[in-house]
């Protein structure tokens, strides 16, 4: 090849970039419960500069006391938008739920921390990280579940491409879980063996209507709800729930 022709090539290169490929970085959750006015969880690794952060919680008092949701500083210590919290009325009390996302703002260790105005128990937090995603915007809050085995959210209409992810809470848990069709389980929170909480994604959405479900192995009380979007060279992210 030609000098001329490599430098073709090259500046081809430079104006067309390829886009970023959407994938799951990491995800971990709680095994136990958790108390008090803070609910922390450390991501298992390093995150990436740039990477979409998300975190979700569940935690058993019926008052609403979330104030905020901070990271580390330096790393993941951006703006945390809370989406949420949603409400699972159950037969003798009301367990809460909610997620929230953030961009990370550097490179190294990062703990997500849920503040609370209030002491409270039965906390189970997920958190995850994904690259790809540099835009993110919210149109809805959650929404409480259906008392049966499959909870699903309403259908929304994502881009082709776009990334998919899936928050589930629930009062009573269960068991174990299944992902809805086309989605992946990235984690899921436990106390004393029974699952409380999971994020679920779909690296690659097709245009057009989509639905995020998750089937627990009992009947749950469950908040639910998801974000989308992708790189900044598309459409923003959108958010999307819904009452069953």
């Amino acid at each position: 090849m030609s000098g001329i022709r490599k430098l073709l090539l090259l500046f081809a290169l430079l104006i067309h970039p390829a886009f970023a490929v959407n994938a799951l970085v990491q995800a971990t959750s709680t095994t136990s419960a958790l108390s008090g006015t803070t609910m922390s969880l450390a991501f298992s690794s390093n995150v990436t500069s740039g990477n979409l952060l998300v975190t979700d919680l569940r935690y058993g008092a019926p008052a609403n006391p979330i104030t905020s949701v901070t990271g580390t500083s330096g790393h993941c210590s951006a703006t945390w938008t809370i989406v949420g919290p949603s409400s699972m009325t159950g037969e003798t009390d009301d367990v809460k739920g909610g997620w929230a996302y953030s961009f990370a703002n550097g490179t190294g260790a990062c703990t997500v921390t849920w503040n609370l105005s209030l002491s409270n128990s039965g906390g189970v937090v997920d958190v995850a990280e994904f690259s790809g995603p540099t835009l993110l915007t919210t149109t809805s809050t959650p929404g409480q579940g259906g008392s049966s085995t499959t909870v699903t959210t309403n259908t929304s209409t994502p881009n082709s491409g776009d990334l998919l992810i899936g928050f589930f809470e629930s009062q009573f848990g269960a068991a174990s879980v299944t992902p809805g069709t086309g989605f992946t389980t990235a984690t899921t929170g436990t106390s004393g063996g029974t699952v409380y909480t999971a994020i679920t994604y779909k690296l690659s959405a097709t245009a057009g209507s989509q639905t995020t479900s998750l089937t627990w192995a009992s009947s749950p009380t469950a908040s639910i709800g998801w974000l989308s979007g992708r790189t900044s060279a598309g459409p923003a992210y959108s958010n999307h729930s819904s009452i069953m």
